[in-house]
């Protein structure tokens, strides 16, 4: 049985279930087929993989019926000029939307297996992160190695922050720090994906009350944002853009990782407030990033969206209008 539809597509030449994130997308793909009934087979989806800051050579794809996903790239770039003869395009790591080009979140990656709703109450791990360390992740792990940090305000410098990665790798300086919270796995591992495997991963995250997620490669966004939300965990995070899948969310935002010990030590000695965080973060994860919520989304986009040419002539129609007008200013 081919569980992806004729009309779905990669353009980079992998599977979409090769990819570390096709599990969730292939769910997405599924719920909009219940959602979007006969309309669905309308239009062709089409997978891009896109390298960070590379641009996208696939304007032989484009016509008024496809559908564009562009995963990858975290550069944060709209490319509404590459994209202009698709019909609608969604892309991960946007801020905002620009024309015809939307944010969708990451998702979860196949290493997450499963969710968890179990008690944040009865749950034996106090606090869980398992990654690697890079150079957003330096202000996380001084306010871990350092009872007292100090200085305490966020290292802004990008090359002091690489360099101390460097020395934190090369002085084989402290990379786990269970003992800083009680019953809690925190560890720094030495690149992408290198530290639990997948069942252990999915185990310690169903466990843990909370979970740390730290500033991605690129992006304030990870993976681990959505896999700890469909775990049920409180997460615990650096300050996220105001998409559509993060504004309002219950999320702990922090501005300076020098708070961490006492934001945790608050929420552990408050047994309603972790109860009532666990529940909204579940409600947020079904209600507005797991597949058929995102699934939802791209399907209320797609019904209100128009032909490529339709919307350039408007676009330029408006342009002109504009123009005009300053010119009688």
């Amino acid at each position: 049985m081919n569980l992806i539809p004729d009309n779905v597509t990669t353009l980079d030449g992998n599977p979409l279930l090769g990819r570390l994130e096709g599990g969730y997308w292939l769910e997405v793909i599924r719920h909009l087929q219940l959602q979007m009934r006969e309309d669905f087979n309308n239009y062709k989806f089409l997978f891009h993989s896109l390298q960070t800051h590379a641009k996208p050579d696939i304007a032989e794809h484009a016509d008024s019926s496809a559908v564009l996903i562009v995963l990858g790239d975290n550069s944060g770039e709209h490319f509404v000029d590459h994209f202009k003869n698709f019909r609608v395009v969604f892309k991960v790591h946007l801020a905002d939307s620009l024309e015809h080009v939307y944010p969708v979140p990451l998702g979860y990656t196949n290493m997450h297996l499963h969710g968890s709703t179990e008690s944040v109450i009865d749950r034996p791990r106090n606090v869980f992160y398992s990654g690697n360390i890079n150079a957003h992740r330096v202000d996380l792990w001084r306010a871990l190695y350092f009872k007292h940090t100090w200085p305490k305000p966020n290292i802004r410098s990008r090359l002091i922050r690489r360099g101390i990665v460097y020395g934190v790798r090369k002085m084989n300086l402290a990379n786990s720090f269970h003992q800083v919270f009680e019953d809690s796995y925190v560890n720094f591992t030495s690149g992408f994906a290198a530290g639990l495997d997948a069942e252990e991963y999915t185990r310690c995250l169903n466990e843990s009350k909370i979970s740390l997620s730290p500033f991605g490669f690129g992006r304030a966004e990870c993976f681990r944002h959505f896999e700890s939300m469909r775990s049920g965990c409180i997460v615990i995070s650096d300050r996220l853009p105001e998409t559509w899948y993060f504004k309002g969310s219950p999320i702990i935002q922090i501005p300076q990782w020098s708070s961490l010990r006492e934001v945790i030590h608050s929420l552990l000695s408050d047994e309603k407030k972790i109860q009532r965080l666990q529940e909204e973060t579940l409600g947020w994860w079904n209600d507005v990033c797991a597949p058929p919520a995102v699934a939802h989304y791209i399907a209320g986009k797609i019904a209100t969206s128009i032909p490529p040419k339709e919307r350039l002539a408007a676009l330029t129609s408006s342009q002109f209008i504009v123009k005009t007008h300053q010119q009688y200013q």
